[in-house]
């Protein structure tokens, strides 16, 4: 209470925010001299901004980035609340601060061009000389490079990344060291929790990959808001309607294998999310359960049969159904092609990219 009434201006954790925001008392606190809120920290959460400024309507919202190594504030972006729709569809976090620059560089610190995707680097008055005892590590993160147009040569590889626009505005996409390679297909797990977290029906998610029945498979914590939210076991069809939605902009290889609902998001000491404790959740044995129990539709014809058996030797299975997503259930670009070598011997020819684009036996079969 003493923060927000006497000051004009508030710096806040977008997770200290998230409590502020939901507080059922907000409406007691006069903030008529609240001028602007600078959120930091976390990717911001859109409902907490909405919610906080129903009720308050005058106060502006920046947001702004920055790693440790380059004292924190080195971005930022005020939040249009006029187009705030328009933004949530394609967040940014703006623009350089004075005294500092932000570029988009690829492997060879080169700058990349306008919305082409880089790792972000800043430079400026503001970088650090380096980490305490870590030479190797200082020199790895922290490069001399001469850039056109700036007068900074010590520049920070932030891990981030990037891509600038046509605005200028910069993009956040992921992170280098978050990046995995699925079925051949190189992903960042980030780019997809950044859209997933945009669906209406989701509070907060992280996306992760790790080795799960030992193939490396793209896992979705979500949770899920009061409409759609149980403890224990959400409504049914919210993980068909999530897939759905993520369809709809990514491809098939970037679809989440497994969506795990959580009651709460755990988070660490420093309000963090704890990605630890998620990871050590048993998630085989969960989606062992739900294969076992999952609907399994017979084959409609000897084609599909012939379909059912190819997948069941490439896949170790010893029930599939037709409807069953050939990389929910442990296929991968390998076992597309053995798929299709086996269905080849049986006089049934398919495209591997056919495979791709159909992942069920239903919806494959035609294509044969």
């Amino acid at each position: 209470e003493a923060a927000v009434g006497e000051h004009q201006s508030l710096l806040v954790e977008s997770v200290c925010f998230a409590r502020i925001a939901n507080a059922s008392d907000l409406g007691r606190f006069d903030l008529n001299s609240l001028s602007f809120i600078m959120l930091g920290g976390e990717s911001i959460n859109f409902s907490d901004v909405e919610i906080f400024h129903s009720q308050w309507p005058h106060v502006r919202f920046m947001n702004h980035y920055g790693p440790t190594e380059t004292t924190i504030g080195s971005i930022r972006q005020w939040l249009p609340s006029e187009t705030f729709d328009q933004y949530k569809s394609q967040p940014t976090i703006g623009t350089p601060i004075h005294n500092t620059g932000a570029f988009v560089m690829g492997n060879h610190f080169n700058l990349m061009p306008v919305n082409a995707k880089g790792e972000l680097c800043i430079s400026g008055d503001g970088v650090a000389r380096g980490y305490i005892n870590k030479p190797e590590l200082t020199t790895e993160k922290f490069i001399a490079v001469e850039l056109r147009n700036s007068q900074f040569t010590r520049t920070y590889k932030t891990g981030d990344v990037a891509r600038r626009l046509d605005s200028g505005n910069i993009e956040l996409l992921g992170r280098t060291d978050n990046q995995v390679k699925i079925r051949g297909n190189r992903i960042e797990p980030d780019e997809i929790q950044r859209l997933l977290g945009m669906h209406p029906d989701v509070i907060e998610t992280v996306v992760m990959a790790f080795p799960i029945l030992k193939q490396m498979q793209l896992v979705a914590y979500v949770l899920l808001n009061s409409t759609d939210q149980n403890a224990n076991e959400p409504s049914t069809g919210w993980e068909e309607k999530l897939r759905e939605y993520l369809s709809a902009s990514l491809p098939d290889f970037m679809i989440p294998a497994y969506f795990v609902p959580v009651a709460t998001m755990p988070r660490n000491q420093a309000g963090k999310i704890d990605r630890k404790t998620l990871k050590a959740m048993d998630i085989d044995a969960l989606f062992s359960e739900r294969r076992a129990a999952r609907e399994t539709v017979p084959p409609r014809s000897e084609t599909e049969k012939i379909m059912v058996s190819v997948w069941k030797q490439v896949l170790g299975m010893e029930t599939i159904g037709i409807t069953d997503n050939f990389f929910h259930i442990g296929g991968d670009s390998i076992k597309a092609i053995q798929v299709s070598a086996g269905l080849h011997k049986r006089g049934l020819k398919i495209k591997i990219s056919d495979l791709f684009a159909n992942p069920s036996i239903k919806a494959l079969s035609p294509m044969l």
